[in-house]
């Protein structure tokens, strides 16, 4: 049964969707007298599939269709102290002005943010949001995807928008609701949870800035080396009876002058993820030997794509240089948070996959120094060796798929998992790449 709301002088129409018999959210909304509220009561067992076909039937009403703006919260949803009217009407203002899909100001977990201005950024996804300000412009997308059913709205809505804006700071709070409707008495477990979202948004936009102002710096300059004044030592491994990985990583490299590519013959041992390991280190310690700044080592699975530039690479691994990069992956199957740096370049906290990783001299005596167990696994373990880490994207290496590994016994077992995997995080980043071009070009605009 729906319950109507009505105030006067309002610009914020709300759909309040609560599960049956709670009365939390009615009472959110008490002497706010800027919301519409619209109060529509679900039931709790079928909360999130009635959720989508009530928004469903919103968006079939003409009348809701053209505003400009609807907001959607969610059971979970509870103000904070920080919420104000009037910043909240100036953010809304803002955020159609950066032709925002949706608005949220409040997430509890995130992956990565680009920031726009002081208290504005463009979100990777609002899967974790319970208050959702989305605007005209989105409403014809979400509505034709509605016919599927079984999704959360939050996931539904990051899976269709390039431009998703999060508020900070939060002024909704991700609330649990017990079997009775009554918020539970866990105000430390909430507010820890936002407070730590909120530092890593702040940390994410440090990082932004940070190596922002270092690529400004280093582009200012324009010092980049001619092309043919770099030869990259470049180590391949492969195990000498794999003939058609061999033969498939020289073609890879054959009239490519900017590599001086060598075969390493791998190490071998039951345990194929250690025998990587080993050959590894067997490498840098050549390095060391030849006194190498900069090394490029390959898996026999590298495979260049068509995105590959000699120009762009030398470039990236120049300017990866005077950053104090540690390590730069050329492909990789699998992120978590990341921060564009450059227009091809990504910071990360993680990477994964190791056909093409550029390591730097910094990183060399880590790498020796380095116990390692019978659960090594090299991917990962580099990545939390370097401190400073990037990947290269559009990537400019995968991994080619001959149908085993020598490594990974799961790729055995499934031959298109790494395949699934590299085609899932390119889209993630082809995502992230678009934000940051379109909000990194309105730096220098007032649009407001």
């Amino acid at each position: 049964m729906d319950k109507i709301i009505n105030f006067d002088n309002n610009r914020f129409t709300t759909i309040v969707l609560q599960k049956n018999g709670t009365h939390a959210l009615q009472h959110q909304f008490e002497n706010r007298e800027e919301f519409c509220c619209q109060l529509i009561d679900l039931e709790a067992e079928s909360y999130h599939f009635e959720v989508l076909n009530s928004i469903k039937q919103i968006l079939k009403d003409p009348v809701q269709c053209e505003k400009d703006f609807l907001i959607l919260c969610l059971n979970d949803h509870e103000f904070s102290e920080d919420y104000n009217a009037i910043t909240f009407d100036e953010s809304i203002k803002r955020a159609e002005a950066l032709e925002a899909d949706v608005l949220v100001p409040g997430l509890s977990y995130f992956c990565c943010s680009i920031p726009i201005n002081e208290n504005l950024s463009w979100v990777e996804s609002i899967e974790s949001a319970q208050f959702i300000v989305i605007f005209k412009r989105f409403y014809q997308t979400l509505r034709a995807s509605l016919t599927i059913p079984n999704e959360y709205i939050q996931s539904r809505i990051s899976r269709l928008s390039q431009n998703k804006i999060v508020l900070t700071p939060f002024f909704s709070i991700n609330k649990n609701i017990n079997s009775n409707g009554q918020i539970e008495n866990n105000d430390s477990s909430d507010n820890n949870k936002n407070s730590s979202v909120l530092r890593k948004l702040k940390l994410s936009d440090t990082i932004y800035q940070y190596y922002g102002n270092l690529q400004n710096l280093v582009e200012s300059t324009n010092s980049t080396p001619p092309d043919d004044e770099f030869s990259i030592p470049t180590y391949v491994i492969n195990l000498p009876e794999r003939d058609d990985r061999r033969s498939h990583i020289i073609k890879q490299f054959q009239d490519r002058s900017e590599f001086d590519f060598k075969i390493i013959e791998a190490h071998r041992h039951s345990i194929g993820a250690i025998g990587l390991w080993i050959t590894i280190r067997k490498i840098i310690k050549l390095a060391i030997e030849n006194d190498d700044d900069v090394i490029i080592i390959c898996e026999d699975d590298h495979e260049f794509t068509d995105d590959y530039a000699k120009h762009e690479l030398l470039k990236n691994i120049f300017e990866g240089f005077q950053q104090n990069i540690d390590y730069i992956n050329g492909g990789t199957s699998s992120i978590n948070v990341v921060v564009p740096v450059s227009r091809t370049r990504f910071w990360v906290d993680l990477t994964r996959a190791t056909q093409f990783m550029i390591i730097y001299k910094r990183l060399f005596e880590k790498i020796l120094s380095y116990e390692f167990s019978k659960d090594v696994v090299a991917d990962i373990v580099l990545s939390n060796l370097a401190e400073n880490k990037m990947i290269l994207f559009p990537f400019i290496s995968k991994q080619h798929n001959f149908g085993y590994s020598d490594v990974t016994p799961q790729h055995k077992m499934d031959t298109d998992l790494v395949d699934i995997m590299f085609s899932n995080t390119e889209r993630r980043l082809s995502q992230i790449k678009n934000a940051f071009e379109k909000y990194n070009s309105l730096e220098q605009k007032s649009i407001f």
